[in-house]
Parts: structure tokens; C-alpha cells; sequence
């Protein structure tokens, strides 16, 4: 991967290794190595236990996280899923640490998604999708159920106050795509609806793409954008390359040995 500056650029290089045994058993190693010396590294395992039951992901990184995907299905509708990580919270830094607990339902004109963090104050999120043909409209929501002690006076003889539990949301977007002949469209509305997202994908040749993405601020004077193109040499190996409003530039080959 390479990246380039308006006064420079920085190259670094990433090294992906996956095996599969006979036994279904699959490991996964990734590692990437940045200038100064600097490298992230991670090793994960996967493993299909039944025909319902599958372990998608156990994965220990370099920094000290370890992380847990499982999921059981119980008809061919309805999945159960359970994620987890643990890691060292160092004072000032983001959040990782997470245990979640999930359900997917997908049919062919509808699918829901939900899950509950039940180790950072019971955090809800879902989305409820809709597909009708080429065209799908849907939400997503984020919302911790904090009880807010809002106090009603009834007026009445016994002059009774009740407390009303409000739950806390997050966030809430929606969000609607279409696939046509060679393109793709879609409009994300963000942050409580003040800004929107949209992008733009055009197939230009059979092993060549190019696309637009502008995050658009409804409330405040605040546009970024992104453009990039995708360049298909052969069956395993890619060129990607993408330009944003800072004036940043940044390429990726990949190669599949």
C-alpha cells in the first residue's frame, strides 16, 4: 500500500497468509508493516462445529485484543449470533472491549438485523432492510435504553408521580440503494439527519470500475469526497486508487498467491 502527499508519500506492506485443512479447520494471518519499523499483526481460526452451528471468527491481534464470532442457525430464516473482545483500556484511547449478542433474519423481501451490547451499558443496534428488486430502502438505529426519570404530576386527589422510562437514542439513519445495468446509487442520511452520504459506482469495462462518494453536512458548511477507481489485471491480482478533499492520494495492489 502506498499513500501520497501533497509534500511526500509513505509505503507499507501487508502479508496475508490462509490455510484450510482437511479437517475444515481455517487460519488466517495478516500482518502489515508500516515505516519506522512498525507492524500490526493478527492471527484468526474459523471452524464450522455442525450444520447450525459455526465458529466464524477467533482472532488475537498484536496490541493484546482477542476477539470471539459465533453464530447458530435455527432455520434457514433465523441466525443467533454472539461477539466478543476483550482488550487492555488505555486511559484516553478508544473503546474495544465489547460482548454482543445478535439475531439475523433474512427473507427475500426483508431482512433484520439486531444486536445488544451487554458489556458497555446494554447499547442496541439494528437495521431493518428492504428489497424490492434492483431497489432497497431500510434504517439503521443505534439506542441505549437509560432510564430518564421524567416526573408527571398527576392532578389528582392523591397528587401521584409517576417516572417514565425514555430510552436514549444514539443515532438513527436511512438509507436507500439501486443496482442497475453497469451502475450503483445509493443515499445515507447520517447523525441524526445532519449530514447525508452518497455515492456513485459506474462500470466503465468489464474489469474496470470507477466511483464518487460525498458526505454532505445538511446542517453545518462541512463536504468531503471521496473518488477512486478499480483496475482489474487478471484473476488474482488488482489495482485501487482513490483521491479524497484533503488531497490525499493512496493506491493498494493486491495479489492472491
Amino acid at each position: 500500500r502506498i499513500e501520497f502527499f501533497d509534500d511526500g508519500y509513505f509505503s507499507s506492506k501487508r502479508f496475508i497468509v490462509r490455510v484450510k485443512n482437511s479437517s475444515g479447520v481455517e487460519f488466517l494471518h495478516e500482518s502489515e508493516l508500516f515505516p519506522k519499523g512498525n507492524m500490526f499483526s493478527s492471527l484468526s481460526t474459523a471452524y464450522k462445529v455442525s450444520d447450525s452451528v459455526t465458529l466464524d471468527k477467533f482472532c488475537v491481534k498484536s496490541d493484546g485484543r482477542v476477539s470471539l464470532e459465533a453464530a447458530m442457525k435455527l432455520n434457514s430464516f433465523i441466525k443467533l449470533t454472539v461477539a466478543a473482545e476483550d482488550s487492555k483500556q488505555e486511559p484516553g484511547k478508544p473503546l474495544h472491549s465489547f460482548g454482543k449478542l445478535g439475531m439475523e433474519y433474512i427473507s427475500r423481501l426483508f431482512t433484520f438485523r439486531g444486536d445488544v451490547d451487554i458489556v458497555n451499558g446494554n447499547q442496541l443496534k439494528g437495521s431493518i432492510i428492504t428489497n424490492f428488486n434492483s431497489f432497497k430502502l431500510g434504517t439503521q438505529f443505534v439506542f441505549r435504553p437509560k432510564i430518564s426519570n421524567l416526573t408527571q404530576n398527576i392532578e389528582n386527589s392523591n397528587n401521584i408521580s409517576n417516572n417514565i422510562n425514555i430510552p436514549d437514542f444514539i443515532d438513527i439513519c436511512f438509507v436507500s440503494s439501486y443496482h442497475g445495468l453497469g451502475w450503483y446509487a445509493s443515499a445515507m442520511t447520517r447523525n441524526f439527519l445532519k449530514s447525508m452520504r452518497l455515492c456513485y459506482i459506474q462500470t466503465l469495462a468489464p474489469n474496470v470500475d470507477i466511483g464518487a462518494q460525498i458526505d454532505y453536512g445538511l446542517r453545518a458548511n462541512a463536504h468531503k469526497f471521496n473518488i477512486g477507481a478499480r483496475m482489474k489485471i487478471d484473476e488474482t491480482s488488482n489495482i485501487k486508487a482513490k483521491l479524497n478533499t484533503d488531497a490525499i492520494l493512496s493506491a493498494t495492489f493486491h495479489q492472491k498467491l
